[in-house]
């Protein structure tokens, strides 16, 4: 079975307080949903106008890789998606979704 749907949330003031760095309590909680949405094959698609190296270095590269591919940043207000490529262990933006916008 395949990703079924996605659960979108903004992250700045709703997952964390925009420009605080999240506690070890958020990214683990954080971390249990994610882990809870990949079981029903549900990504979690996290949004926010903060651009991927601030985002990545306050959220997303805390999070446990094996988690990773069940997440999906859209940056810059939507108008950039980055995804985390397990070969490289890199997160990867995704040009052609640029493009478009």
């Amino acid at each position: 079975m395949g990703i079924c749907g996605a659960w979108v949330t903004d992250v700045d003031d709703t997952v964390i307080m925009s420009g605080n760095l999240p506690t070890n309590e958020i990214i683990s909680t954080l971390s249990g949903l994610i882990t809870e949405l990949k079981k029903r094959h549900v990504l979690w698609v996290a949004m926010s106008g903060v651009a991927m190296a601030k985002m990545g270095s306050r959220l997303l590269y805390k999070l446990p890789e094996e988690l990773l591919d069940n997440v999906v940043y859209y940056a810059g207000d939507g108008s950039q998606s980055f995804t985390f490529n397990s070969g490289t262990r890199m997160w990867v933006e995704d040009n052609g979704f640029r493009r478009i916008f």
